[in-house]
């Protein structure tokens, strides 16, 4: 009776496809060269309203499409991808991880090589993981190329207890039978709910003498409130103003990954690390990781791809959403394409069978500094006149809105029909390497403005557009504006905005409470991994 009840329920679950939840889970099979279930085949719809199809290899690896009919089989390349959620693909798609997108790009750059790239992602894992991985599986594949991949949540978890090494004892071997259990669907919804719920697995961990001595000096110690607070809070953990407060975090991380390193390159391979950024280092001025990482990077001799300036820069003057936002905060097929395109600049290097990695120029971060432009009384200003930049600012044809009033802000804004004109002219002290723009464009009015259009130039050099904005804007969206020179010379720059009715960009007063238009100047030695001077 208990099994024809059991049968009904699992027939039950198959026909309900809207409501019985399916997902691939991590195996951590010892017989196997991947961490995922062999040869499986589903549609993943824990995250509702972003289903995507999951399919795995013979080795427990995620599959990307085939190699098209015509790809030539010369010399082969093997690259290793090692990371989190972000690398296994949360929310799209086979075709459309960046390591599938990776194998794509090279193939047309290169059809005289063959590339295989094998993603070992796995949703949870850390640098931790991600070593345990190389040194029990990766340097079985003798790849060419290992790249490690980095989210934030690698520093929270730099506290103790590796998520793979405690699920993978004790050892298991591959077995269909077995398999085929794990997949009948009511088993499946019995772990979906696990997973939702965040239950732990029942495993045991080793224990070995040589297992303690594998996790010695592994992580940092013991945290305060304040540190712990930060540690568990998103905007406060990538809040460079507080990278020294928790600094056995970082120090921690970038132990591991130098270990990691070291045991890639003994092998003869190459290596290179990836910096995916989340979404609100997008939204907001927040970036302590690549502040922290990208000198120590640079220092290291490690080559490196830092995604923050790229997804800002599709966010902002492209208009494109790189994540899957509203669902889920995984990037989606359009950031993976742009991650994939990335990697495959810095792989190529004029010759891909050679697997030479070419080291981009990355932008460090490590010196920033903020100039808040204001409002005096008169005209627009570099905040209290000792921010190293001089600003020129005229007017056509535009109002200083609330100039009089109390309250703590204008709006430079337009009462007319033709759009007025703001054309604000920097001066910094020094030439830079880096320019950026954070300020709060508003439009009061989506069915009747005229938006606002800006325009960036160097010196006497072309213009290229800084923003062009049409649909309703409220004063709490930020934009932001990046450029980089890795050889310097900045020395002016020209910013001209043209305001249309209804629309207007928000400038603080001269009061301590600053937020609403700033610029950002670096002028270190040298960006990270570029040459030069």
């Amino acid at each position: 009776m208990t099994l024809v009840l059991l049968a009904g329920v699992e027939m039950s679950l198959r026909y309900a496809a809207k409501t019985a939840p399916a997902y691939v889970d991590y195996t951590f099979y010892d017989n196997l060269l991947g961490d995922l279930p062999p040869n499986t085949a589903v549609v993943d719809n824990l995250i509702q309203g972003l289903p995507y199809h999951v399919t795995t290899d013979a080795q427990g690896f995620r599959k990307a499409p085939g190699l098209a009919a015509t790809q030539a089989r010369g010399k082969t390349v093997r690259i290793l991808c090692l990371g989190d959620s972000f690398t296994f693909g949360v929310g799209v798609d086979d075709a459309y991880t960046y390591p599938a997108l990776l194998r794509r790009f090279l193939e047309q750059r290169y059809p005289d090589t063959r590339f295989e790239v094998f993603n070992s992602g796995i949703p949870f894992f850390d640098i931790v993981d991600e070593l345990d991985y190389w040194q029990q599986k990766g340097w079985k594949l003798h790849p060419d190329i290992v790249i490690c991949q980095f989210f934030y949540n690698d520093v929270q978890t730099m506290n103790g207890g590796a998520f793979r090494r405690t699920n993978r004892f004790p050892p298991k071997k591959y077995n269909r039978v077995v398999d085929a259990f794990k997949n009948l669907r009511l088993v499946q919804a019995a772990s979906a709910l696990a997973y939702k719920l965040g239950l732990p697995k029942p495993v045991q961990a080793g224990s070995s003498e040589a297992d303690k001595a594998w996790y010695a000096g592994r992580y940092s110690g013991p945290v305060t409130d304040e540190q712990a607070a930060i540690i568990n809070t998103t905007a406060r953990i990538l809040d460079q103003r507080t990278i020294g407060q928790i600094a056995g975090r970082w120090e921690a991380y970038f132990r591991n990954l130098l270990e990691l390193r070291r045991d890639v390159t003994a092998t003869g391979a190459q290596f290179l690390f990836l910096s995916i950024p989340d979404r609100s280092q997008i939204l907001t001025d927040l970036y302590a990781p690549s502040a922290v990482l990208n000198t120590r990077l640079d220092s290291a001799g490690i080559a490196f791809v830092d995604c923050l300036p790229l997804f800002r820069k599709l966010y902002y003057r492209n208009r494109t959403e790189p994540y899957n936002t509203p669902y889920d905060f995984h990037t989606n097929k359009i950031g993976n394409t742009l991650i994939a395109h990335e990697l495959a600049a810095a792989i190529g290097g004029g010759d891909a069978g050679n697997a030479r990695i070419v080291p981009p120029r990355n932008f460090p971060y490590d010196a920033v500094k903020n100039v808040p432009l204001v409002f005096d009384g008169k005209t627009i200003v570099a905040s209290g006149g000792q921010a190293g930049v001089t600003v020129s600012c005229r007017t056509k044809g535009l109002v200083f809105q609330g100039a009089s009033s109390d309250r703590p802000q204008v709006e430079v804004t337009d009462y007319n029909e033709a759009p007025g004109e703001l054309t604000l002219v920097l001066r910094p002290e020094r030439a830079l390497r880096y320019f950026a723009v954070n300020m709060r464009p508003v439009l009061f009015n989506e069915a009747q403005n005229g938006g606002i259009k800006g325009f960036v130039s160097y010196a006497a050099g072309q213009s290229e557009l800084l923003i062009d904005r049409d649909h309703d804007t409220s004063s709490d969206t930020p934009y932001l504006y990046e450029h980089y020179a890795p050889e310097g010379g900045i020395t002016e720059v020209t910013l001209r905005f043209f305001i249309g009715k209804s629309t207007g960009i928000l400038f603080d007063k001269n009061v301590e409470d600053l937020k609403d238009f700033f610029v950002f100047s670096y002028a270190g030695a040298k960006p990270a991994g570029a040459a030069g001077p």
